[in-house]
């Protein structure tokens, strides 16, 4: 949680909006604390994305994890 914490503290230094995004990462890190993992995994987060109610949330929860693993 704390490479999030900095990941959203960085991101919303630059300008950005990160209330979504803010509740995505943190989402996706308990759904991979509880999993025991302590690295981001491509196949963790294609199954929490997955997870999302449509279409849509399930792009957006996808990408959020890409952004942040670019970083």
């Amino acid at each position: 949680m704390r490479l999030v914490d900095e990941y959203l503290l960085h991101r919303g230094g630059a300008g950005f909006k990160l209330e979504n995004d803010a509740l995505r990462l943190r989402s996706f890190a308990r759904h991979a604390a509880l999993l025991g993992e302590r690295r981001v995994r491509s196949s963790t987060a294609v199954t929490w994305a997955a997870l999302g109610p449509s279409r849509l949330a399930r792009h957006n929860r996808l990408h959020t994890v890409i952004r942040f693993i670019r970083y």
